[in-house]
C-alpha cells in the first residue's frame, strides 16, 4: 500500500520516467500471486502503455517480448532488493526532542538504530541534559514519536 501511494504521489508530481516504470513494474509483479487477473490485465497496459516502452535495460526477464520485458507477469523475475539502498537508509539521521518534565530541553540528531533502542536513548538523555540516574524519577519514551522525556525528582534538584 505505500507503495502504491508513494507512486502514485510521485507520478502527479513529476513526468514519467524509467523509474517510475520500474516502480510500477514491480508492485504489479509483487501483487500477481495475489491477484492474477488484475495483475495480468495492469501487465498488459504498463507494457503496451509508452513508459512502458522506454527503453530501460535493466527490466528483463525470461519469457521476454521484443523489448526485454516479458509477455507474461508470471514470466517476470521477481524484483530485487538493492543493499546499498537498504545500507544508505541505516545510516540516515533522526531528530531526537530531549524533555526535563514535559518542557523541550534539547534537540539531537542521532543515527536511526539509536533512535530505535530505548536503553541507548536513556544514556544520550542524560548526558546532553547534564543530567544523573539519581535526578531521574523515570524516563518516558513512545515509540517511534522521536521523543525523551525526564521526569525529575523534585527532592533532587
Amino acid at each position: 500500500m505505500k507503495l502504491s501511494n508513494t507512486i502514485s504521489r510521485s507520478m502527479e508530481q513529476e513526468t514519467p520516467s524509467p523509474f517510475h516504470y520500474l516502480a510500477l513494474r514491480s508492485l504489479i509483479i509483487m501483487l500477481s500471486p495475489l491477484a492474477p487477473h488484475i495483475s495480468s490485465e495492469l501487465w498488459t497496459t504498463l507494457t503496451s502503455s509508452s513508459l512502458g516502452k522506454m527503453s530501460c535495460s535493466w527490466a528483463g526477464g525470461e519469457g521476454e517480448g521484443e523489448e526485454g520485458t516479458p509477455t507474461l507477469v508470471f514470466d517476470a523475475n521477481w524484483p530485487k532488493i538493492d543493499n546499498l539502498l537498504l545500507k544508505c537508509e541505516e545510516s540516515q539521521q533522526i531528530s531526537i526532542v530531549l524533555s526535563l518534565n514535559g518542557k523541550k530541553n534539547c534537540v539531537v540528531s542521532v543515527p536511526k538504530s539509536v533512535g530505535e533502542d530505548p536503553q541507548a536513548l536513556e544514556a544520550l538523555a542524560l548526558e546532553k541534559t547534564g543530567k544523573n540516574r539519581e535526578e531521574v524519577l523515570r524516563f518516558i519514551i513512545p515509540p517511534g514519536k522521536g521523543m525523551v522525556n525526564l521526569v525529575l525528582n523534585k527532592n533532587k534538584k
